[in-house]
């Protein structure tokens, strides 16, 4: 997903876009992978469920989501 694609992307699936930047493991895998690099960062993890509407615990990265992970871990 280049730049361009994120700012015009609708939501995501967390263990799909999880699964871009890690394609050999399963999607649950993946996911949690993905939740520990995030939980790894305050700044990140606050900016992704703080600051918008989204939580947690929802089964979608918001597009607002999509473009802060692709710009703070960059293209998978």
């Amino acid at each position: 997903m280049n730049a361009n694609q994120t700012n015009q992307a609708t939501a995501c699936l967390k263990t799909d876009f999880a699964q871009r930047y890690f394609p050999g493991l399963k999607p649950s895998s993946a996911l949690k992978k993905l939740q520990l690099w995030i939980k790894d960062d305050p700044e990140l993890y606050h900016a992704l469920y703080h600051e918008g509407r989204e939580r947690l615990h929802d089964h979608h990265f918001s597009p607002r989501q999509l473009q802060i992970l692709t710009d703070y871990f960059g293209e998978p």
